[in-house]
């Protein structure tokens, strides 16, 4: 089974971490997104085995800078498993 786990720190600065589970071979992509939907950084975009996984969002926009305090939400898609789960940045 897919599986987005809840990030931890969450409420988080200045990092959070991710963990996922993938249940076949794919592209696997997880983003971050703001309140409004907008695309703030694309965290990877790469082909993953079967497995578990983990990754690190540094509460930072595309361009590196850090974000504003607030609610953002992370998104995996694999596949035909998309899930998104909501975190918090704290200043």
């Amino acid at each position: 089974n897919y599986q987005l786990s809840n990030a931890y720190p969450n409420p988080f600065n200045p990092r959070t971490i991710i963990n996922y589970k993938i249940a076949e071979g794919s592209q696997v992509k997880i983003d971050i997104y703001d309140v409004r939907g907008l695309l703030i950084k694309n965290i990877f975009n790469r082909y993953h085995s079967i497995g578990d996984y983990s990754t690190a969002w540094d509460g930072t926009n595309q361009e590196g800078k850090k974000v504003s305090s607030g609610e953002y939400f992370y998104k995996i898609t694999s596949n035909n498993y998309i899930n998104t789960k909501k975190i918090i940045f704290l200043k």
